[in-house]
């Protein structure tokens, strides 16, 4: 029920009765069937205990403010590169590094005064020394040698480079498909103990997602949604009861020019405390009103296509519906909604020449009557709500349908995914004059049809039937 960009879901913690305050929060998967919303506990809970008071969540505009949405107190550390320069929790160990273009940019090569170490501990996180048990996700990238062997280190204990000791995550392009976890205790190396399966080959110059869990002497990894080592148990020799995150290379004589973004460390329980939801409060929502009345519209069909979820299918029907013209909600209009087809919003329709319409299409509400059914009935019609905040704000993708049928989407349609950057103040403002829009920067997007063709057109999106979030 929240919108697209979740930004109407507050967190609240109540410390002992006291009055409630708004805690950080950070929403994963929106939009999907298993999303997650994760903040740091503001106290200890111990692993037999219930705690079904201390926070709750509210939905919509019942509490005034945006809600607060900051990585960095959420997870025990958080760093997505947006600063031009390393954040100060990073201490530099060893190689060149550097941010650039949004990314963390390494480059290590074998030291002349460390030619009888393994590893190379390049980069690390000085104030994790104390994590225990972490989930800790990345992206990473390899640009040097197939000869290069890159990876994380975890449980990192010490950073010395002849005394390194952590869990070194190995990947070696000149064996794509092979993953390791090759331990190190000061400076012993255990080589590749842990062997696993990349689900495609390991490539330079590709983009990875990995991610972490380490919980007492048993760690899992997953690489781009795919599980390849679980639990696995390392041996006593390798058992590291703490330590934090870094970044190297193993030796060689060729330079390791690494790129790393978006990572995240959490801190997780091998016993997880049991933790029931809080009080949920749909600020908006009453039993006088249902999301797509009058007194409640929504944002978007799509909204409450989703929201009327029960056992994995929808309940909403096709029909009309009140939706959202601007993100406040003090102008909406009816018009109708396909939820059969996933939740798609009429925002438009038009039939034969009618003239010259460019201050009006979609972007000001005119016979409005006439979408409470897509079927085109006259000819010389055209019928339009003001779609600029849902287009820009809440949709994601354009469908352009036939209109022979009065319950829903068209036997013949084209679509295609929104273009980025857009803007509600320039968005569709055709009445700059036709020389000024035939100057605008043309995107190219994929377009799909009914019958199951696709085609690549540069388009700055002129027409449009329906809309999907």
């Amino acid at each position: 029920m929240t919108r697209d960009n979740g930004d109407d879901l507050q967190v609240y913690y109540h410390d002992n009765g006291q009055h409630p305050v708004q805690i950080d929060r950070v929403i994963s998967g929106l939009g999907t069937k298993s999303a997650t919303v994760q903040f740091r506990l503001q106290a200890p809970i111990s692993s037999n205990t219930v705690d079904d008071s201390s926070y709750s969540f509210v939905l919509g505009a019942a509490v005034s403010g945006s809600a607060m949405d900051n990585p960095d107190k959420v997870y025990a550390f958080h760093d997505d590169f947006s600063s031009s320069t390393l954040k100060k929790e990073w201490v530099k160990n060893w190689g060149q590094w550097s941010v650039k273009n949004g990314r963390l940019l390494g480059s290590t090569m074998q030291s002349k005064d460390l030619s009888k170490d393994d590893i190379e501990v390049g980069l690390y996180v000085k104030s994790g020394f104390q994590w225990k048990d972490v989930e800790v996700e990345l992206d990473l990238m390899e640009t040097g040698s197939k000869l290069s062997a890159i990876g994380p280190l975890l449980r990192l204990s010490n950073v010395n480079p002849s005394k390194t000791t952590g869990w070194f995550f190995q990947y070696y392009p000149s064996s794509p498909n092979t993953v390791t976890m090759r331990p190190q205790a000061s400076n012993k190396d255990g080589n590749w103990r842990y062997n696993g399966k990349f689900p495609t080959a390991f490539k330079l110059n590709t983009w990875y997602h990995f991610k972490y869990r380490v919980l007492g002497d048993r760690f899992s990894q997953w690489a781009n949604g795919k599980l390849i080592h679980n639990n696995v148990q390392v041996g006593k020799e390798w058992m590291i009861s703490t330590g934090t995150l870094g970044l190297g290379c193993h030796k060689k004589p060729y330079n390791c020019k690494t790129l790393y973004d978006n990572m995240k460390v959490t801190l997780v329980a091998a016993t997880p405390p049991k933790i029931a939801l809080g009080i949920f409060i749909p600020g908006l929502l009453s039993q006088s009103a249902l999301l797509g009345e009058k007194k409640l519209p929504a944002d978007s069909c799509k909204q409450i296509h989703d929201a009327s979820f029960v056992n994995n299918q929808p309940r909403a029907k096709n029909g009309v519906y009140w939706i959202k013209t601007d993100l406040q909600g003090s102008s909406a209009v009816q018009t109708y909604c396909d939820m059969k087809n996933g939740g798609w919003t009429l925002v438009g329709k038009i039939s034969g020449k009618v003239g010259n319409i460019y201050k009006t299409w979609l972007v000001s509400n005119h016979d409005t009557a006439a979408l409470k059914t897509p079927k085109i009935t006259k000819q010389k019609q055209f019928a339009c709500i003001d779609a600029r905040s849902l287009a820009v704000e809440e949709a994601t993708t354009v469908l352009l349908s036939s209109g022979e049928r009065a319950d829903g989407l068209g036997s013949k349609w084209v679509m295609w995914r929104l273009p980025g950057d857009r803007e509600k103040a320039s968005f569709w403002n055709h009445a700059v004059g036709a020389s000024a829009v035939k100057a605008v920067v043309q995107t190219p997007v994929m377009v799909y049809a009914w019958n199951g063709n696709k085609k690549v057109r540069r388009t700055s999106v002129y027409f449009a039937l329906y809309f999907c979030s």
